[in-house]
């Protein structure tokens, strides 16, 4: 007799998962390749913000941003459009005191934290479960222009917070630019350049287990 019962079977079948539009994240059926690329943005006796853990696929790479400081942050992390701090006065909406961030490509494109949704401007939850919803009518949403940055899984507490960043799109030859601002907290625009060559190198060795 074995030892794990098997369960009844579903009354219902089950429903098939719409396709995940591909600049979203990392295609499902790719491994991607990691890169040794590091980007210390910030380094001061009170914050560091470093860009690092790059995996790279054919359709674009994710990241890892790290943010730590000496003393607690004066709001609550906000993960969607990128790590933000809410301070006294401001609102949901506001971004000026939100830490900015984006990436350059050498060809003069760029995405930041502050630019549109991945489904259009002004998207919220609303507007993403729209386009969802024509997803599962077979409509797929427009397609929008690389490079397209999106945060995902932010999480933190007091003086830390870390954040999961995909961008669609990888970069053209050049250096590729990581780039970070912060006024509320006195940081000045502040570019890192890394070697695109690197990414575009690991996205090439990606293994494609199935096409998504």
């Amino acid at each position: 007799m074995p030892f794990f019962e098997s369960p009844p079977p579903p009354s219902d079948p089950p429903r098939q998962r719409p396709p995940k539009p591909r600049w979203l994240g990392p295609p499902d059926g790719v491994i991607g390749q990691v890169t040794p690329v590091q980007a210390v943005l910030v380094c001061s006796e009170s914050m560091i913000i470093v860009a690092d853990r790059f995996v790279c696929y054919p359709s674009g790479f994710e990241f890892h941003l790290a943010l730590r400081t000496s003393r607690p942050f004066h709001g609550p992390p906000m993960p969607l459009g990128g790590p933000q701090v809410v301070r006294a006065g401001s609102t949901r909406g506001d971004t000026g005191d939100a830490l900015r961030f984006g990436i350059a490509f050498a060809d003069g494109r760029k995405a930041t934290n502050l630019g549109p949704r991945p489904f259009g401007p002004g998207c919220g939850v609303g507007a993403a479960a729209t386009a969802a919803s024509g997803r599962q009518q077979g409509q797929a949403p427009p397609e929008p222009e690389a490079p397209l940055l999106t945060a995902h899984g932010g999480s933190g507490s007091d003086g830390r917070w870390d954040q999961s960043c995909w961008v669609w799109g990888l970069p053209p030859e050049g250096p590729m630019g990581v780039v970070v601002e912060w006024p509320a907290e006195g940081i000045e625009e502040t570019r890192v350049d890394i070697d695109s060559a690197l990414l575009r190198e690991a996205a090439s060795r990606a293994e494609i287990v199935w096409e998504s």
